[in-house]
C-alpha cells in the first residue's frame, strides 16, 4: 500500500492534515504495513519508529491522540461509522474515542479491505 493512499484515506476519515499527528499517523501506518503486524507490536513499533527518527515518542503519541480525538469529535461521522460497522453497533456521541493502538489496527484493516492488500 502506498503512503499517499494511507494519507488520502486518513483525510477522508476526518483526520486533519493541519494537525502534526496526521503526518505521524501516516508514517507509522506505512511503517507497520499490515493490521496483523500492528495488532501485536503497535506500542513497541511506535516507540522504536519515533526514536529512530529523533522524535520523542510521548510527544508523537500525544499529537496522534489529539488528531484522532479531533476526527472523532469534530468531523462528519465517517470514523464513528467505520467503528460502528466494525463493532456491530452504533457509536453514539458518548462513545469513547479509540486508543492509539486500536485506531492504528482499525485503520489498517479498513484500508486493506477498501484498497486491497498491496505490498508497501
Amino acid at each position: 500500500m502506498r503512503k499517499s493512499d494511507i494519507c488520502r484515506y486518513l483525510f477522508y476519515m476526518g483526520v486533519s492534515p493541519r494537525h502534526k499527528g496526521f503526518s505521524y499517523i501516516c508514517e507509522l501506518l506505512y511503517e507497520l504495513g499490515s493490521a496483523e503486524g500492528a495488532a501485536f507490536c503497535a506500542d513497541a513499533a511506535c516507540k522504536a519508529f519515533f526514536l529512530s527518527h529523533g522524535i520523542d515518542p510521548r510527544t508523537a503519541e500525544r499529537c496522534m491522540r489529539y488528531a484522532i480525538e479531533y476526527a472523532w469529535e469534530a468531523c462528519d461521522g465517517r470514523l464513528r461509522g467505520m467503528y460502528a460497522q466494525r463493532h456491530g453497533g452504533e457509536c453514539g456521541s458518548r462513545s469513547a474515542c479509540p486508543q492509539l493502538a486500536e485506531f492504528l489496527c482499525a485503520m489498517l484493516w479498513d484500508i486493506e479491505e477498501r484498497m486491497g492488500k498491496e505490498a508497501p
